[in-house]
């Protein structure tokens, strides 16, 4: 009798593990198209054009193997690409890849590939909503901007293109995340080079391929009369400059408020900004990014298939003046769980360095667009 409930708890045993041992195939993928109407201020209509027509794509392919329900091992594919765009900002110009691992267990979530780094990762810059929001370098696809210009690898960055700490783009990096306590997250990533394509940094650059460090504290929270998220993170850029950033999120009954702030600097261990023409491709202060601020705040209402939201982006280089300042009211309709509509109105102010001959640009926009999932 004992050999037999032994024998039966063997077999128990055996299944259970056998059920939690599994591999796991998920994919998803999305295919944007917009068309929009630009209408430049008259002194900047010369040579612009008017209609834009971008579209993006994007598949990501993610294999994982249950060790058991606390730990997993997930192999991440992702490709994303782009046409009618005004910055090749992607990893290979017009497309790019994101290729990771990720070892999760009871004693946190360990990163290692192409991918963000963790202060990109959990930075509150927007809510996450089922529908495509734009990002401030989406909305110069549709009037120029001449602070911020890559094409053919040739980086122009005069100011900061988004709140997010994403100077490294997708270099190759190693993050760790903590579990998660009392709705609190501690994560650090290393990049061993920043030498991304779809970062800042330009490969002409002195500090091109040097080292980089974040830290990044993430809090959850739900009180009886709403949700909130925050984030503060620190970066350190070897020879180049540091960041500060931080964001907060605040949802009440469909209702989202969110602002984020990000400053960078260089100290007297770095290179210098570039005051003057070096070569064709580092003209005069190409990298002043590197000192200046972006900060943005906005307000999202959800109900039932539609999702609107009304946002304001700001960023300025201590060095040059040159400043980016862009409204942008955004609405979405998702009538089917793979099919979502969308469009907008903004309006762009981009005031030109002191160094710069040209004045800048200036004018408003309007952009309808649709997004297949799947």
């Amino acid at each position: 009798m004992k050999m037999r409930a032994g024998a039966l708890a063997f077999v128990l045993l055996f299944s259970f593990d056998a059920a939690a041992q599994r591999f796991e195939y998920e994919y998803e993928g999305t295919l944007r198209g917009l068309a929009g109407y630009a209408y430049p201020a008259e002194k900047y209509r010369s040579g612009q054009n008017r209609f834009h027509a971008p579209a993006y794509g994007n598949l990501k392919n993610a294999l994982t193997y249950h060790f058991d329900e606390d730990t997993s091992l997930e192999l991440s594919a992702g490709l994303k690409a782009k046409t009618g765009s005004n910055l090749d900002n992607y990893n290979q110009g017009r497309w790019g890849e994101e290729i990771y691992g990720r070892f999760s267990s009871v004693y946190g979530d360990f990163y290692f590939g192409q991918m963000p780094n963790a202060a990109a990762m959990l930075g509150v810059t927007r809510p996450n909503l089922p529908v495509w929001q734009p990002t401030p370098t989406e909305l110069v696809d549709f009037i120029g901007n001449p602070n911020w210009q890559q094409h053919n690898r040739r980086k122009y960055y005069n100011t900061l293109t988004s709140t997010a700490v994403d100077t490294d783009g997708s270099s190759l990096k190693f993050t760790y995340m903590t579990p998660e306590f009392f709705g609190t997250t501690l994560a650090v990533t290393y990049t061993p080079e920043n030498n991304a394509n779809d970062g800042l940094t330009s490969k002409f650059s002195p500090y091109y391929k040097e080292s980089a460090y974040s830290v990044t504290l993430y809090n959850q929270h739900s009180f009886a009369f709403a949700d909130t998220e925050i984030y503060f993170s620190f970066a350190d850029f070897e020879k180049s400059h540091q960041e500060y950033a931080g964001g907060l999120s605040v949802y009440r009954k469909g209702w989202t408020a969110f602002a984020s702030y990000r400053q960078t600097e260089t100290t007297g261990h770095d290179f210098p900004i570039a005051a003057q023409n070096i070569s064709a491709n580092m003209p005069a202060y190409f990298d002043s990014f590197r000192n200046g601020y972006a900060w943005n705040v906005g307000l999202t209402y959800e109900w039932a298939l539609i999702t609107s939201t009304i946002s304001y982006f700001e960023s300025q280089s201590d060095d040059t003046q040159a400043a980016n300042r862009l409204v942008n009211w955004h609405t979405g309709i998702k009538p089917y769980k793979h099919l979502g509509f969308y469009f907008g109105l903004g309006y762009a102010d981009f005031k030109a360095g002191n160094h710069q001959d040209e004045s800048g640009n200036r004018g408003g926009f309007g952009y309808i667009g649709a997004e297949i999932s799947f």
